[in-house]
């Protein structure tokens, strides 16, 4: 009993930092699942389905911009932070090069939304809710998510969500009345993205005692190259997955986005574990190279994806009852064909990310994911030439993507003899 016991104790301690790592994401993730499930059924109730539909919209275009600013840092930055972790001149180095490249394409993306508002009808009509809807991309450059996960210090990040989301779900219900204060979705959220950018900056520099310096040409050079290609492989992610509410807005109307936003909604929820394991893991994966315990973790959340398949599958008619309304009762067929994303994404994601980022083979997963994305487009003008473009084909589409992916990773993997 006492070997037992003793070996648990030893097991605790050896992953100790990812069990913290992942408790922090935990909560994190927690406390942005119950904000959405509060204000969600708020939100489209007040403000009704097409305007709903309209603020949605705004959002994934604004989100194409939102990968700009993030251009791979989240992996390529992370990586760099926890190598170098130990070392305060080259933590400097990073945290200055990573914010100042941020910062400049922070600039290109509002340039970028500037071509926006004069050639998309929605955005030239609705400036102002596209211009506050940018906040999101503020948030992107001004917030270290990507150093303190380096560091292994998921504290920080779970004390600046709690305080930035209590403050937009406080405001949401305190002003928001009628469909006429749409504009405060994105206000109020920029409001704590500011929040969160000033007190996550003030840890960083007060509390961790790392400094700002500009730096020269060729070392900003250097890191942007070592993110490119983890950028090509994240906005190829993200056309797909934000290109449906694109396309449906444009063919069918806002209606539609919001029909199918609140299906993609409780399906990235399901989404959510996987995305913390990954997270919390990564750090570990980069230092170890421990190819037995990837396997056993990949085990483990196919285990559990296939659960929450069939979790969605059982529950999709009380879940959008209870999120949507009745109005919205068209949602639960497309959430039961959407979950089927779940799984697969889960376990192409972890072959990509933890077999082949980790072990430095990034651009094999930029070229599975590029490809991917040439199908998904493929697919999709097909269905356009031919007049198709439906809610159920465009879902239809992204699965097809998404098993591609998934048969494309093993493949990779295999071939590297990583799995």
């Amino acid at each position: 009993m006492s070997q037992f016991r003793s070996g648990i104790v030893g097991k605790i301690r050896r992953h100790g930092g990812i069990i913290q790592n992942f408790s922090y994401l935990s909560v994190i993730q927690l406390v942005n699942l119950l904000v959405t499930l509060a204000t969600y059924p708020f939100l489209i109730r007040v403000l009704g389905k097409e305007v709903f539909g309209l603020v949605v919209y705004a959002q994934a275009i604004i989100t194409y911009l939102v990968v700009l600013i993030s251009f791979g840092f989240q992996i390529s930055a992370t990586r760099e932070v926890s190598i170098h972790r130990n070392d305060p001149r080259k933590l400097n180095e990073i945290f200055s090069s990573v914010l100042i490249l941020k910062g400049l394409l922070f600039l290109a993306s509002v340039g970028l939304l500037f071509l926006i508002t004069l050639f998309i009808p929605q955005a030239r009509e609705h400036k102002v809710l596209f211009l506050l809807s940018m906040f999101t991309c503020f948030y992107e450059f001004i917030f270290p998510f990507w150093f303190f996960q380096g560091i292994e210090k998921m504290g920080y990040l779970t004390l600046i969500t709690l305080i930035t989301k209590l403050t937009f779900f406080i405001l949401i219900f305190l002003f928001i009345r009628s469909k006429k204060d749409y504009l405060l979705v994105p206000l109020f959220n920029g409001i704590g993205s500011v929040l969160a950018g000033v007190i996550s900056i003030w840890i960083a520099v007060v509390r961790e005692k790392v400094r700002f310096s500009f730096q020269p040409f060729h070392r900003l050079w250097h890191y942007f190259r070592e993110s490119s290609a983890l950028f090509v492989s994240n906005f190829a992610n993200q056309v797909y997955v934000n290109a449906n509410k694109v396309i449906v807005g444009l063919s069918l109307g806002m209606g539609e986005v919001a029909l199918y936003d609140l299906a993609e909604k409780i399906v990235l929820a399901m989404k959510i574990p996987q995305n913390m394991l990954n997270q919390a893991i990564f750090p570990k994966i980069i230092k170890e190279r421990n190819v037995a315990f990837s396997k056993k973790i990949l085990l483990y959340s196919m285990v559990g994806q296939a659960a929450f398949f069939f979790l969605i599958v059982l529950t999709s008619s009380v879940l959008v009852l209870l999120l949507g309304g009745r109005e919205m009762s068209q949602s639960t067929g497309l959430l039961r064909l959407l979950a089927l994303t779940v799984p697969v994404n889960a376990i192409s994601s972890f072959l990509g990310i933890q077999f082949l980022v980790a072990h430095g083979f990034k651009r094999l997963y930029t070229r599975v994911i590029v490809l991917s994305v040439v199908l998904y487009a493929l697919m999709c003008t097909g269905l356009w030439v031919n007049g198709s473009i439906s809610l159920i084909s465009v879902i239809l589409a992204t699965i097809a993507t998404e098993v591609f992916g998934l048969v494309a990773m093993m493949v990779m993997v295999g071939r590297r003899r990583l799995g």
